[in-house]
């Protein structure tokens, strides 16, 4: 039946097509002229690009649907088969990538990267590399390097190649994962390899973010394994549906019931009695629902953001612990010693999260190092963060006054300046100019006659005054911290703030333009309430290998963020 409706849709398809060309004679025949090689050519140029920058899966080009609707268009329009299709894909892949290869090693910015783990059909992993930066227009970027399945090759190990394969190894900044991803010596030995050639350092090592969306994750997983005897009797009493590794529905489906139960609503007509709830699961269920919708409401505040920036993520999951801790006097001891578990593992994400998260926050005009003093005074912070923050931005705005000194010193000595040629070709060196002379060596003409011990002694004191209260030069970064606050703004958009006030600070503009691009989160939207490793789109996964990687990678590279 299929194969006649088919074949009855093709002859009608095109019978009124057959039928509309004898109506409008030579017109029609006009309309479908044959194209030049050139048009042809760029047509498919077109498809092309079309399947590379938007998600139109490559097998598309062989449905029969599709192909009666090119020819509806022009029936002298072949776009070809799909090895056709990949190989041109491919090349427009490898033409892009020279351009972003050139992006990358030639801007002067950092790059943060983003490691996921994926999963097929088959259960491979599947790495996908991601770089976050701003770029030189300040517009945050976050572009796909590397997409591919790990058949016998290690994290670590495809990681570091990838590294060198886009030529960036130095301008390696940070670097976020979940935190079941690597066990710490996989990190640490990453960490050491990008080390010897990054500048990028926090007490000698590069920085690493843990992934607020595995946090978070890992909480609601935390407080539901707590109750999942309640849970799988709750899975009885409503309609469930398919069982999804999202705690955010798991959470609604949890919701739905308490909802019904107030109202009474509940059919238990049919159900097992020891799949009823009692009073007191009830009320227990009730209270981790309520603690996982709180971090449900920190999550959709932090990863359906439009600008994810540290300043987002420290003010939310700050607000997220007090909120937790308001819990307790409403809660029975049962609940209470889950969150206590649930306060502990926050406490233990914000001791290895909290330096990093405040050092990219005092690059907010909004916050500077004064929303860390407030956060540092609130009860249960420790006041010495605040010392370790400031301290820590110096270092790091140090690194970077010494790095603009040099490429400047480094720029100045590759192009030589006419004065310096004039030198150059000087055959007397009494003929060099006076600057030319050492500095602080003065050959005052005539006899130079000693100076009386008591003057001698006297200029020494007074020289050891002027170095005793001298006060060092004004930095860019003090005259920042030293101006007011702005007002909070929810709508506020730091880069373009960046971007004006560039001219003002050059050299601490490109450490902020650093810290502002870390990525707090592998995940976000809908992606970041997954309890375990994301399984690939079978559109996608049906590309295969290097047809794989070049797609996510084109389309990330064209994504507007």
């Amino acid at each position: 039946m299929s194969s006649q409706a088919s074949a009855d849709e093709s002859s009608d398809c095109n019978g009124s097509f057959h039928e509309e060309s004898n109506e409008n004679g030579s017109d029609a025949e006009d309309a479908f002229l044959p194209s030049s090689a050139l048009e042809l050519e760029q047509i498919q140029k077109a498809f092309t690009k079309m399947v590379c920058v938007q998600e139109v899966p490559p097998m598309m080009i062989e449905c029969p649907i599709f192909k009666r609707f090119v020819s509806s268009l022009n029936p002298f329009v072949e776009l070809g088969d799909f090895e056709s299709l990949k190989n041109d894909c491919l090349k427009y892949y490898e033409t892009e990538m020279m351009k972003i290869k050139h992006i990358l090693r030639n801007m002067d910015a950092k790059v943060n990267l983003s490691v996921e783990m994926l999963k097929n059909d088959a259960f491979d992993d599947i790495l996908c590399l991601t770089a976050h930066f701003v770029d030189d227009t300040w517009k945050w970027k976050k572009w796909v390097l590397r997409f591919q399945v790990l058949n016998w090759e290690s994290y670590s190990g495809a990681i570091v190649k990838s590294l060198e394969y886009w030529g960036i190894m130095d301008k390696v900044f940070t670097i976020t994962v979940k935190s079941d991803i690597f066990d710490a010596e996989t990190l640490e030995w990453i960490q050491d390899y990008i080390q010897k050639k990054t500048e990028a350092q926090v007490k000698g090592k590069l920085l690493h973010v843990h992934c607020c969306a595995w946090f978070l994750s890992s909480m609601a997983q935390d407080a539901f394994q707590e109750i999942s005897m309640i849970i799988d009797k709750v899975r009885d009493l409503i309609i469930w549906g398919k069982l999804e590794p999202v705690w955010s529905i798991t959470n609604s489906k949890l919701k739905e019931a308490l909802d019904l139960q107030s109202r009474g609503q509940l059919d238990t007509e049919f159900v097992d009695d020891s799949c009823l709830l009692s009073p007191e699961e009830w009320k227990r269920l009730e209270g981790v629902s309520k603690s996982v919708d709180k971090l449900h409401s920190v999550a959709e505040l932090l990863f359906h953001a439009k600008y994810p920036t540290a300043t987002t993520f420290l003010k939310n999951l700050y607000d997220l612990r007090v909120s937790l801790e308001l819990d307790f006097p409403n809660s029975c001891s049962y609940v209470n010693t889950i969150l206590e578990k649930l306060l502990q593992k926050f406490d233990r994400y914000w001791e290895d999260t909290f330096l990093v998260m405040a050092m990219a926050a005092v690059m907010d005009p909004r916050c500077k190092m004064v929303y860390i003093e407030y956060l540092c005074s609130k009860g249960g912070n420790d006041k010495s963060q605040h010392s370790a923050v400031l301290e820590t931005v110096r270092s790091f705005y140090d690194d970077y006054l010494t790095s603009s000194l040099q490429k400047e010193i480094s720029e100045c000595d590759s192009c030589p300046s006419d004065y310096e040629i004039e030198c150059f070709n000087s055959e007397n060196e009494d003929d060099l100019p006076s600057k030319r002379r050492k500095v602080g060596v003065v050959k005052p003409e005539g006899k130079v006659s000693s100076n009386p011990t008591n003057i001698r002694s006297h200029l020494e004191d007074y020289q050891q005054f002027v170095q005793a209260n001298s006060q060092p030069p004004r930095s860019e970064l003090d005259w920042y911290l030293e101006e007011p606050v702005l007002p909070w703004d929810q709508d506020f958009n730091v880069f373009e703030w960046w971007k004006t006030e560039r001219p003002k600070y050059p050299t601490l503009s490109k450490m902020a333009r650093d810290l502002l691009a870390i990525p707090f989160s592998v995940l976000t939207s809908y992606d970041a309430y997954y309890t375990e490793e994301r399984f690939i789109d079978k559109r996608l996964l049906s590309s295969r290998g290097a047809l794989m990687n070049s797609l996510m990678c084109t389309r990330s590279w064209h994504q507007r963020h």
